[in-house]
């Protein structure tokens, strides 16, 4: 019952879980949040920070936007044939009527465990604290460049500053 989330790497599998069951689920605000981002990056022309106008009927559709609502849509977003992330995450969530909060989970702090247990260097516990944020971690001073585990789990908590404490032995 509790969440547990199985890591793999090319030499060895890396397990991650939690001794709290909530930390597993997202809110319906974070999940269609998440499923914003997938569908505007899918159609964006950089990292997800634009799109074109012309991919806006079909950017909605896979939201599950009624069709009826591209001319408000198109007259609320685009600006010189091109549409700001920013701009159709909010139209998004005025859409499904989502409040401003940002609150993408019912708790902000999350704290969980990984066990490696890849010998050499041996088996291993670390605790990892994440907190979750709206606020995007490059812009905050953190970010996951270079970091392979913080940006797996950026995956799953975008923006989320993640905290690793030191390696407690597992024997």
């Amino acid at each position: 019952d509790y969440p547990i989330w199985v890591l793999g790497s090319p030499t060895h599998y890396t397990l991650v879980f939690s001794a709290r069951r909530a930390d597993s689920q997202l809110s319906e605000e974070a999940r269609l949040e998440q499923q914003a981002k997938k569908v505007f990056v899918d159609n964006s022309l950089d990292e997800g920070g634009l799109a074109m106008a012309s991919s806006l009927g079909q950017m909605l559709a896979a939201m599950g936007v009624d069709a009826s609502k591209l001319n408000e849509a198109q007259s609320e977003m685009v600006r010189e044939e091109v549409i700001l992330w920013e701009d159709f995450r909010c139209w998004i969530r005025k859409q499904f009527e989502v409040s401003g909060t940002g609150s993408t989970q019912a708790s902000s702090k999350l704290k969980l465990f990984l066990y490696d247990g890849q010998d050499p260097p041996g088996p291993s516990l670390k605790s990892i604290g994440i907190e979750l944020s709206d606020i995007d971690p490059s812009l905050a001073g953190g970010g996951s460049e270079g970091d392979a585990f913080v940006a797996t789990l950026h995956t799953r908590w975008p923006n989320a500053a993640v905290q690793v404490d030191i390696t407690k032995s597992a024997n």
